[in-house]
């Protein structure tokens, strides 16, 4: 499924006479803040916000407060906090995490073309690959800088019979993306920089078919190592999801609570559907598959599974990001770290590796393996991303001085507005700590618009 537009407004003001907050009054900040992305978000056709929020408890552990407003659906029934919202790209960070944890069960290197990976010989064997991809590294894919094409682009490679309701397997998303480039001599060639052919390495694009194609080869390798076969879905609940659960926290199935967690590429069945925030198409009005204001809340998520099928609470999602960031996946350091960092940079332009993050992040946008790092003067590192499906906006931060989570998400397409200022300024007084000063958009967009990352201003 298409991913719209997500621009994320991350502005907070330095605040020099902070006062201390109590638990109520950050209650009714937080209500109020959630009241607020309601009405920013309304113009583009949200009916509904959510917003959580984890927060550190003395002398150990943390806590999360869930908000709500607007209704589930239009004309339907008021929205509730333990109700779940798409993640969208939140999966990236996931699926690069499982890459992580075969190259520590030395199954293959970041550094190995896919042409070594010998478990995708049939693809390229049979000529169903492009031989051109052979040449592209594992850390190619997930630093999107493969120069292979994307595989969900509307404009380009979807065939005409696409059926968002149907269930594709990666095969079958893997196989568009093949087909395009061997009907398409600029791509080729490396020059169609466009829809992402280029030499690898050489230029930054952002698709969902790396990811998509980094979940072949988990399959693939993890099957080999468990002397079993697993589908993408099993592999995701038995090493991340699961290993993230506790009292609170549920998978959608076949239980469901305010913590719930999902990773469901079938269109949701109704007694999931009745849990879920609807979301509606808002984005560009001559796609067929797509109507403006069409529901699109029971479509599949196969055709994105491992770059974007990741679904649940904003309160499950704090859970796990937390977790993330705690190293509970064995993932944190290489996942957070420069070595393969790069810079956000427009199609044309070569790429630009991070090895600096205070000083090429703070008003620049960069690329982990999944991650985004935003440098503030007075928090430093913090780690965020944004996720846009086909009526969907989630976004969160991580800021690690702190120890708080922020998920925020509303449900629509397009430049889904998140502005953050009023609910970090509430969490820093109640903290009694210092808000910091760091005014840009974040987001990214893919799919009919081909837009990428909105660069801040400087």
């Amino acid at each position: 499924m298409m991913k719209m537009g997500v621009l994320v407004s991350v502005l907070f003001a330095l605040s020099g006479n902070l006062y201390a907050m109590d638990s109520h009054q950050l209650d009714i900040a937080l209500q109020q803040s959630a009241d607020q992305g309601l009405k920013d978000n309304q113009a583009l056709g949200a009916t509904a916000f959510e917003l959580s929020v984890l927060l550190p408890q003395k002398p150990r552990g943390y806590e999360i407060r869930n908000y709500s407003a607007g209704l589930q659906m239009k004309n339907g029934k008021t929205a509730k906090p333990d109700m779940m919202v798409q993640y969208a790209s939140i999966t990236k960070e996931f699926t690069s995490t499982l890459i992580l944890q075969l190259v520590k069960e030395r199954a293959f290197t970041l550094e190995t073309k896919l042409g070594d990976l010998a478990l995708l010989d049939p693809e390229f064997d049979s000529g169903d690959w492009p031989a051109r991809w052979k040449g592209v590294t594992v850390i190619e894919l997930l630093n999107m800088t493969s120069g292979i094409p994307e595989n969900d682009n509307f404009e380009i490679s979807l065939p005409a019979d696409f059926n968002p309701y149907k269930v594709y397997t990666l095969d079958d998303m893997i196989h568009y993306a093949a087909q395009y480039e061997k009907n398409t001599p600029d791509c080729q060639q490396e020059k169609d920089i466009q829809n992402g052919c280029f030499k690898p390495g050489t230029q930054f694009f952002y698709a969902d078919n790396n990811y998509t194609i980094a979940g072949l080869i988990v399959e693939r390798y993890y099957d080999h190592l468990h002397d079993s076969e697993f589908s993408f879905n099993d592999i995701i609940n038995r090493e991340i999801l699961k290993p993230a659960l506790d009292e609170k926290t549920h998978l959608c199935l076949p239980s469901y609570n305010a913590q719930t967690l999902c990773y469901y590429t079938n269109p949701m069945p109704e007694n999931l559907l009745i849990h879920v925030i609807h979301g509606y198409y808002n984005g560009n009005p001559g796609l067929k598959y797509y109507p403006p204001g069409q529901d699109t809340s029971g479509m599949n998520l196969s055709p994105d599974a491992p770059a974007a099928a990741l679904s649940g609470t904003t309160a499950g999602l704090a859970r796990l990001i937390f977790e993330l960031f705690h190293n509970r996946f064995g993932s944190i350091d290489q996942l957070t770290s420069t070595q393969y960092m790069v810079e956000y940079t427009d199609p044309g332009q070569p790429v630009v590796a991070v090895t600096d993050i205070k000083k090429q992040c703070e008003s620049t946008n960069c690329y982990g393996l999944g991650v985004f790092p935003i440098y503030s003067p007075t928090l430093g590192t913090i780690w965020s991303y944004a996720g846009g499906q086909m009526g969907f906006g989630t976004v969160y931060l991580w800021i690690p001085q702190e120890k708080v989570v922020i998920v925020s998400s509303a449900n629509t397409g397009g430049n889904v507005n998140f502005e953050l200022q009023s609910v970090a300024t509430a969490v820093n007084e109640y903290l009694g700590v210092k808000t910091f000063n760091n005014a840009r958009p974040l987001g990214h967009s893919s799919g009919p618009t081909n837009e990428n990352f909105l660069v801040p201003e400087r």
